[in-house]
């Protein structure tokens, strides 16, 4: 990772809310627009994943989740990232982080998270209940 990206990281997870806020619209066009190799980006995507667990402004999560979601859009093969801090947290976080991780795993395409979807399926939310069922069209 070069050290802009290693600074805008250092911001992310130490500055104050206009901070994070900044260095994560930074990162998010790096994602998009600065061809990183396909080592930087997992790199990139997997911080994202272990930060925003720490994370406790919604805003903020969520424009973590906006460049996760980035960086899943690339011609990258994401196989080693590991959600697993994620889904330790799935049953005891919001229904919004919840829908977010769905989505998310679905654009994994990783066939391994087809049961733990499929389980929200039965969520008492409606919308965790329908975002479990839009994420498992991903895989039809």
């Amino acid at each position: 990772m070069n050290p802009v990206t290693q600074q805008l990281f250092e911001a992310i997870e130490t500055g104050d809310e206009g901070t994070k806020k900044g260095a994560l619209l930074v990162l998010g066009d790096d994602i998009e627009y600065a061809h990183f190799e396909p080592e930087v980006l997992k790199e990139i995507v997997q911080r994202l994943i272990n930060i925003a667990i720490a994370e406790t402004d919604e805003v903020i999560r969520g424009s973590i989740f906006k460049n996760i979601a980035k960086g899943f859009m690339q011609r990258v093969d994401y196989a080693e990232i590991k959600f697993d801090p994620w889904i330790k947290e799935l049953d005891k976080d919001d229904p919004v982080f919840i829908c977010a991780v769905l989505y998310l795993l679905s654009m994994a395409y990783r066939r391994e998270y087809i049961p733990l979807i499929t389980k929200y399926l039965e969520h008492p939310d409606k919308e965790v209940r329908a975002e479990a069922r839009e994420s498992l069209d991903y895989f039809d």
